[in-house]
């Protein structure tokens, strides 16, 4: 394992400049949790999708739980 990448992602029930801070939180919580659980901080980057990628399409202020996540992908 040399690169642990997490991308944060938000659905579109609010701004977009709000999703694309609450995405960078969810991120930064995620990083968190794994470094907690042994894995290298130097390894880890995280970046914010916000409402840019959703995995369901919506119409604006639709709430969709299934956008509201963190993927996380390993190298």
């Amino acid at each position: 394992l040399t690169a642990v990448n997490v991308v944060g992602n938000a659905d579109k029930s609010g701004p977009n400049d709000y999703n694309q801070k609450l995405a960078q939180r969810r991120a930064n919580a995620v990083r968190d949790a794994l470094v907690q659980r042994g894995v290298d901080a130097n390894i880890i980057s995280v970046s914010s999708r916000g409402e840019e990628e959703p995995l369901v399409e919506t119409p604006d202020n639709v709430r969709e739980p299934a956008n509201r996540r963190a993927q996380i992908s390993l190298q």
